[in-house]
């Protein structure tokens, strides 16, 4: 089955992703930032790192969703909070219309927090935000920092995609 994979980041965290996909599938791989064209392949994978509460790709896929449409679509957001959250369900809902949502096939997978690489700015707003967390676990981890990525996490999305 003819596909492709079109990814966002703004880290890292989501391209290390898509390049283990791209692998693990046989996917080309096209990052969104050289505004490809969506070409005739019957899997598009969109992955996507979440920031701020907001989709970071959802512009790129607004714009091309006439030409996605059709196509079995995969989803594959990559942020700070907990996967299977209801907070990363609503930034996808609020991000992207009803129609495009569900029209995709939607993973959530874990990402990293490196303060080093954040910069000041970045890292002082993830800081203050985890003060109101009330999980303390993620409320610690959130401070200090972790890497949850891993490409066993992709072993979901991979199955997906070898069984269509």
């Amino acid at each position: 089955m003819s596909g492709i994979i079109y990814y966002q980041t703004k880290y890292g965290s989501t391209e290390e992703y898509a390049k283990w996909l791209s692998e693990d599938v046989g996917f080309e791989l096209k990052n969104i930032k050289t505004r490809p064209k969506i070409g005739s392949e019957k899997v598009v994978v969109i992955g996507s790192s979440l920031m701020m509460g907001k989709v970071t790709a959802a512009g790129w896929i607004k714009k091309n969703w006439d030409e996605m449409k059709g196509k079995r679509i995969v989803f594959f957001s990559v942020g700070g909070s907990k996967t299977g959250s209801q907070e990363r369900e609503d930034i996808i809902t609020r991000s992207l219309p009803k129609d495009v949502v569900e029209q995709m096939k939607i993973f959530h997978l874990p990402g990293r927090i490196d303060h080093k690489k954040l910069g000041f700015l970045m890292s002082g707003m993830i800081k203050r935000f985890a003060k109101n967390e009330k999980d303390e676990e993620e409320k610690r981890r959130a401070i200090e920092g972790y890497d949850d990525v891993k490409r066993e996490n992709l072993e979901p999305i991979v199955a997906y995609i070898k069984n269509l």
